[in-house]
């Protein structure tokens, strides 16, 4: 067995550093070939000798030189030593210069840019409230974060939809869509794009990606059946058969409120599709195997969590939060299905559904509730009293047989199972287990805590 001794794992703890700073400057140096056009003077041009690159660019000579000798050291730009040029390789052309490329990341440095333009913001922001609103930050944020989930969702999102159960076909015949959140709306540009036949509502708090949104549903020819409308996650109006969150949800205040309030707003039928940041649920394994945590992370040490915390509520989910907490989260707005449909390197594509008229149910030994009171079905417990989470839809008090021993929670006084009058409404609902019977003639079976949605 070999021994690993301290100065030995100082060394490799030091290779480790160096290669993030390199890491760093080499993001610098990606975001300056974006800015400046030499990518795409490389890529529409062919390879070139430095005089060549600067002449096409309008940029100095000298810098460009440095460029490019940046660039082949590491690894982006290939140099030809007889010629004395330099040049992209196919796949360097897809994610250094084609912006239609699904690949095509050089545009999102921005993003890496705005985290050290807004250093000094953040340190204060750590050693205060930790509050720091989306509008506070570098305007470089705001176009690196569209160029970083843009060409995925242009390459991806058709599938995406395709693996929700029975939405396409909805999209296809013509249905109402909203994109909460939506930023500068490519992800409501791309789903107009593909089924002309439906409408889209982006709605995002922060005015000036509304605006630009708005610039983009023009360019791309889709503004006829795009609105983009300046409306927090919590308040704007409307129905509609398939509510979005792309990448946000884990941003917001008040994740519950705003799953809540999308479920409100939901047609009969309707489904919710969640996108959200990869992660693992194993905190543990998060941190040790997937190899997107030290992005995510760090960008959420930066924008995610400091948004969350200057909004009401304050959550601070992160970009990390994983699906099963992500699961918590619509349980608590009171949906009834869940799952996963889909996931890429990046990201994770969920499904969620609210209840379906006066009835919902979960899986296993399940309590199906109808009418507002809940009927035990399989499974039935047995032993002490067991504490399980349901969801009670709205409806009239059920007649004989409902298991419904009376129903406790703010508004309603204990031993009374009457409708509750709010949404979101946290209630306790006493199921029968024991011999003794309520005056329904039902057996007491345990303590459900549920919401009203």
């Amino acid at each position: 067995m070999t021994t690993v001794t301290r100065e030995e794992r100082l060394e490799q703890f030091m290779q480790r550093m160096i290669g993030f700073m390199t890491g760093s400057a080499v993001c610098y140096g990606i975001w300056l070939g974006d800015e400046l056009g030499l990518y795409r003077a490389l890529a529409e041009g062919g390879p070139a000798r430095p005089a060549e690159v600067a002449a096409r660019t309008g940029c100095n000579p000298r810098l460009v030189a440095e460029w490019l000798d940046a660039q082949a050291a590491s690894g982006l730009l290939m140099h030809d030593t007889t010629a004395g040029t330099y040049g992209l390789s196919p796949e360097g052309v897809l994610a250094l210069s084609d912006d239609t490329s699904p690949v095509f990341t050089a545009r999102a440095m921005n993003a890496v840019g705005s985290f050290y333009a807004d250093f000094d913001k953040l340190t204060a922001v750590f050693r205060a409230s930790g509050a720091m609103s989306w509008e506070e930050h570098d305007r470089r944020l705001f176009q690196g974060t569209e160029w970083l989930f843009r060409t995925g969702y242009g390459a991806y999102l058709r599938d995406w939809i395709a693996a929700l159960d029975n939405v396409s076909a909805k999209l296809a015949a013509g249905a109402r869509v909203a994109d909460v959140g939506c930023g500068h709306g490519a992800s409501a540009v791309v789903m107009a794009e593909a089924f002309p036949s439906s409408r889209f509502w982006g709605f995002d708090f922060h005015q000036p990606s509304i605006a630009t949104a708005r610039e983009r549903a023009e360019e791309a020819g889709v503004a006829d059946r795009v609105v983009f409308e300046a409306v927090p996650a919590d308040q704007y109006p409307g129905r509609f058969d398939l509510i979005c969150f792309f990448d946000c949800l884990h941003d917001m205040g008040d994740p519950v409120g705003a799953a809540r309030h999308a479920r409100e707003h939901l047609e009969p039928g309707g489904t919710v599709l969640l996108v959200e940041p990869f992660a693992l649920d194993d905190h543990q394994e998060n941190l040790t195997s997937n190899p997107v945590a030290p992005l995510f992370y760090h960008a959420s040490l930066a924008v995610c969590a400091p948004n969350s915390l200057s909004q009401r509520v304050g959550a601070a989910l992160g970009a990390q939060a994983g699906e099963a907490r992500l699961r918590e989260v619509f349980e608590q707005a009171g949906y009834s299905h869940f799952r996963r449909a889909a996931q890429t390197p990046l990201n994770l594509i969920l499904e969620a559904r609210a209840l379906s008229g006066n009835a919902a149910s979960r899986e296993g030994g399940r309590v199906r509730l109808q009418g507002g009171c809940a009927r035990q079905q399989g499974n039935s417990h047995t032993g002490t009293t067991r504490k399980r989470r349901i969801h009670v839809d709205r409806g009239e008090q059920g007649r004989s047989g409902p298991v419904v021993h009376r129903v406790l929670g703010q508004g309603l006084q204990p031993g009374r199972h009457r409708r509750a009058r709010r949404p979101g409404h946290q209630v306790r609902v006493l199921i029968t287990r024991a011999a003794a019977r309520s005056r329904r003639g039902s057996r007491v079976r345990g303590e459900v805590p549920c919401r009203i949605p």
